[in-house]
């Protein structure tokens, strides 16, 4: 099974309370932790994207936060000076926008659904910064507070994702889309030919 929820404390109760092991026998779980990005990494070489995954020092979930919340620069999600409850405030942004911005944007999404996504999100339920101030607040005190404005940001958070910080890979998705265009099919590691009608999206996928 995959994405059973946990995140969400309502449908962990109501999904996961529904397995049960047999008598004498437990339930493992397993995490393929960045099984999507270390695959991607292998495929498209992206130098930027591989320094994600190598120094723990980095975080593209929290960068991509940053771009889209218009965030200092120097903010960090792991502050020493952050208490218990800072840290779990900006934890649970990241949660949240990992899934609604970074991975939607690698499978293909574009800014302005995932504006009007993370849009809905933060005026769904509340999310706060470490000055305690609420997200809806800081997005207006920062000149993005109108759901115009805000689809409006994204666009340049998009363009930062694929041709500032990870150029090699905007590149290999034109590379294989072209390829595909040309030949009519798409191979990959293990030699399993991909064929019938792609497009931009389904190819890059």
């Amino acid at each position: 099974m995959q994405n059973t929820s946990k995140r969400d404390k309502e449908a962990k109760v109501l999904l996961r309370t529904g397995f049960l092991p047999d008598k004498d026998s437990v339930i493992i779980e397993a995490d393929f932790s960045g099984a999507e990005v270390n695959v991607s990494a292998s495929t498209h070489g992206d130098k930027n994207f591989i320094r994600y995954l190598l120094d723990p020092s980095t975080d593209m979930h929290f960068d991509g936060i940053k771009d889209i919340f218009k965030l200092p620069s120097t903010m960090t999600l792991n502050d020493p000076n952050y208490t218990h409850e800072q840290h779990a405030a900006l934890k649970k942004l990241r949660s949240v926008m990992k899934g609604k911005w970074t991975f939607a944007q690698f499978y293909g999404n574009w800014y302005k659904a995932c504006a009007d996504d993370i849009w809905n999100e933060m005026h769904k339920e509340d999310y706060f910064l470490p000055n305690g101030k609420n997200i809806l607040q800081h997005m207006e005190e920062v000149g993005i507070g109108t759901q115009e404005a805000f689809v409006e940001h994204c666009k340049e958070a998009e363009r930062i994702l694929w041709y500032e910080r990870f150029p090699e890979y905007t590149q290999w998705k034109q590379d294989i889309y072209n390829f595909y265009l040309k030949h009519g099919y798409i191979e990959n590691f293990f030699g399993f030919r991909f064929q019938g009608y792609m497009d931009r999206k389904t190819a890059t996928n």
